[in-house]
């Protein structure tokens, strides 16, 4: 499952956006796609608990919640970061 595919599911399946309409909406955003994400998601219970979840959290600790969640859904962590970046997100390298 890719980034567009798991943003998708969490907007509402198969009713929510489908992976081009949201990938137009992030490159709209380019100055705070984190701005965007939580307007489209804000109502989302899975995007809230994930929200608590980070909250006053290092960035190195928030990278572990992410690649815990990815894990616990089958995601590619390193397949995920890759596309962030391919559409300009900074994602922060960390030693392990």
């Amino acid at each position: 499952m890719n980034l567009m595919n798991m943003m998708g599911q969490m907007m509402g399946g198969q009713g929510g956006m489908n992976p081009m309409q949201m990938m137009q909406m992030m490159q709209k955003a380019k100055g705070n796609p984190m701005q965007m994400i939580d307007s489209m998601m804000g109502g989302n219970p899975q995007y809230q608990r994930v929200m608590q979840m980070v909250n006053g959290k290092s960035p190195k600790e928030v990278r572990q919640v992410v690649m815990n969640l990815c894990e616990q859904q089958g995601v590619d962590f390193t397949g995920m970061v890759e596309q962030m970046k391919g559409m300009g997100i900074n994602v922060p390298e960390y030693d392990e």
